[in-house]
C-alpha cells in the first residue's frame, strides 16, 4: 500500500496536497508523520503560535535567514 496524494491536517479538517517525493520510495511514511507533515503544509498551526514566536517566524521568512542567536527556533520546537 502506497503513500496518499493527500492527507486530512489534524489541526483544521482541511484536504493537503502532499509532495510527490513524499510518496515515491520504499519507505511508507506512518499515521503520525503524515499528520506533522499535513499540519506544516498546511500552515493552521501558525494561528497557535505565541505573538514572539510568530514575529520570529515572519522575520525569518521575510529575510531568509532563520537562525537567530539566542532564540530557539518556532518551526522545530514540536508545534505541528
Amino acid at each position: 500500500m502506497g503513500t496518499p496524494s493527500t492527507w486530512k491536517c489534524p489541526g483544521c479538517g482541511a484536504s493537503v496536497a502532499l509532495p510527490a517525493d513524499c510518496r515515491g520510495g520504499d519507505e511508507r511514511l506512518d499515521d503520525a508523520r503524515l499528520d506533522k507533515l499535513a499540519r506544516a503544509l498546511c500552515g493552521c498551526w501558525v494561528v497557535d503560535l505565541p505573538e514572539d514566536d510568530l514575529t520570529a517566524l515572519l522575520g525569518a521568512i521575510m529575510t531568509g535567514d532563520e537562525t537567530q542567536p539566542g532564540r530557539k527556533r518556532a518551526v522545530s520546537g514540536g508545534r505541528f
